[in-house]
């Protein structure tokens, strides 16, 4: 059975469509898309649309992730937020809910191989970690026990391979899968590769062959284009994705990504939602196009629910609740005479005309007192026995969940209230930091500059930009490694609804970021918190904790502390 795989579309329209006819000349009985159908590209619903109708199976893409609202959008740059504003304003919250329903990951059982379909990385894929990499390719692999892993993500057509326990990268070339043997494949990006080859790219799988092939697709891209400039318009977001294609052509893939996966703790501390994986078995007949009838269930629910509430009117709304006010009062009525009126006392029936006799009379007697003696005997108190509680059973998570923090130590603190302690910026008349602190800008030249402010408690750094770019602050750092936690309190103020940046990062090229978080700024002055695990950190190059902000805007800081914690692991 022929499987099409592609990945990151991006609403390149112009692409899926020249992709979805060679896809019925190859004959291709089944599509499984690797998400990221949406971003950047003009035509986020169009395309949308077109690959649910067409596609059998999709899983989640970090673009439909952010749009839902299950992942954090400070881990896209500049460019990127904005184009996923963009996107966002042209879909409609269906569009949010059906991405709900996409899964992480897909299995597929094909009698002779067991498959595994997502977008970034069998290893945490909620983190939408990349695939780059012979170290990224083997935890892959160890998070898994699939013989063969298609992914996109990174926009790059790659083949990892495992044999004997040793990993190579092999060159992009069709190939057929031989026992013994363990693959990655990334099936490269439908709509924006970040190859010299910008062609629409996607891949083939025959499960009958095990024959893998890589097809390279044209399409208009003058068209796609023109898309691009009259529909996004002429601004910084068109110019973005239409650079893609240029700077494809020279920088190494690092450089190209817009984009940094999550760490543990911000997936610990993050609302994310965890879908169970999709089994699924691959066989002589197509599976059915769900995906498309989901969506379309979806589209059509609040459509239904109106037609039946016309044609099936209701009963007299008045009507129902005067009935259910009438039962009510009564029952309250019956309740309030239980509660506060006591039950007449029982009369003895006298025989008519006759006395009773003097013997039964004094038995009679007797009783009364036997059981007026019997009433005041206290009733004996029941056993109590312990009630056994249940443990609640709560969901299981894949990941080492830590708990119970504890604080190694405070690695760098500075009150930014002692004005004496403020330094010149050297070339920046108007700017001043503490001892130790830098400043640095990108994205733009924001026109930056960093005071001291007075205050009746002392004073605060004031951070302001004039133009569109990033404001920056720095401090060198010393002591990271991959796995260590920090926790992050700023005590800050700024305007309504921004907010501000803190991470751990390379202070030289390729400025790599080992983690990252947004913090809301408040409107005045309170601690924020937040914290950072640093990913893979290389040797020899120096670090810096970084605070940043957008620009144009302004935002004051009073003071910052990081502290390294542990955690019990369980």
């Amino acid at each position: 059975m022929k499987y099409a795989i592609l990945s990151d579309i991006h609403a390149n329209l112009h692409a899926w469509n020249a992709v979805k006819d060679d896809m019925e000349l190859e004959g291709v009985e089944a599509v499984v898309c690797l998400g990221d159908i949406i971003g950047y590209g003009p035509r986020p619903v169009e395309t949308l649309d077109s690959v649910c109708s067409s596609s059998n199976y999709i899983v989640l893409g970090n673009h439909e992730a952010v749009i839902e609202g299950s992942f954090d959008r400070s881990q896209f740059n500049d460019e990127a937020w904005k184009m996923i504003d963009w996107t966002g304003n042209q879909l409609s919250p269906d569009d949010g809910k059906f991405f709900e329903q996409l899964p992480l990951v897909i299995e597929m059982d094909s009698g002779t191989s067991k498959i595994l379909f997502v977008h970034g990385t069998s290893f945490q894929p909620e983190s939408f970690s990349y695939i780059i990499e012979t170290e990224s390719a083997m935890e892959a692999w160890n998070a898994c026990d699939a013989d063969i892993i298609f992914a996109g993500h990174t926009h790059e057509t790659a083949i990892f391979m495992l044999k004997e326990g040793h990993v190579s990268k092999r060159k992009v070339a069709d190939f057929s899968i031989k026992p013994g043997r363990r693959y990655i494949v990334n099936v490269g990006s439908v709509g924006m590769p970040r190859e010299t080859d910008f062609r629409a790219g996607y891949c083939i799988f025959d499960t009958d062959s095990g024959q893998i092939s890589f097809k390279k697709v044209s399409y208009d891209f003058e068209a796609f284009r023109k898309d691009v400039l009259d529909i996004i318009g002429e601004s910084e977001q068109s110019r973005h994705v239409l650079s893609c294609f240029k700077g494809s052509q020279h920088k190494p893939i690092k450089e190209q990504l817009d984009f940094v996966p999550s760490t543990v703790s911000q997936i610990l501390s993050r609302q994310m939602v965890f879908r169970e994986k999709m089994s699924v078995r691959a066989d002589g007949m197509p599976p059915p196009r769900q995906f498309r009838l989901n969506r379309a269930a979806i589209g059509t629910a609040k459509e239904v629910k109106s037609k039946s509430s016309r044609k099936h009117p209701g009963i007299n709304k008045k009507l129902w609740f005067s009935i259910c006010g009438f039962f009510l009062m009564i029952a309250i009525a019956a309740t309030l005479v239980a509660i506060f009126i006591p039950p007449p006392k029982a009369i003895p029936i006298e025989t008519a005309g006759k006395e009773e006799p003097a013997a039964v009379g004094a038995a009679t007697a007797e009783n009364k007192t036997e059981v007026s003696d019997r009433k005041t005997e206290p009733a004996p108190t029941p056993e109590v026995k312990p009630v056994e509680t249940k443990g609640i059973s709560l969901p299981k998570r894949k990941e080492i969940i830590p708990v119970a923090p504890s604080t190694v130590g405070v690695r760098l603190e500075t009150n930014f209230g002692n004005g004496s302690k403020y330094i010149k910026v050297s070339g920046q008349d108007n700017s001043s930091l503490p001892e130790g602190w830098r400043e640095s800008s990108a994205w733009g030249d924001p026109m930056c500059s960093y005071s001291f402010q007075p205050e009746v408690d002392g004073g605060f750094l004031k951070c302001d930009g004039a133009a569109k770019g990033r404001m920056l602050i720095y401090h060198e750092f010393n002591g990271l490694a991959p796995g260590k936690t920090f926790k992050i309190t700023l005590k800050v103020k700024g305007t309504a609804k921004s907010e501000v940046y803190v991470a751990f990062g390379a202070l030289e090229k390729p400025w790599n970021v080992y983690d990252n978080a947004a913090l809301r700024l408040p409107g005045d002055w309170k601690d924020v918190t937040t914290m950072l695990t640093c990913g893979q950190v290389p040797a020899n190059t120096p670090s810096g904790f970084m605070i940043y902000a957008r620009s144009p805007g302004a935002f004051g800081i009073m003071s910052v502390k990081v502290e390294e914690i542990s955690f019990l692991m369980r």
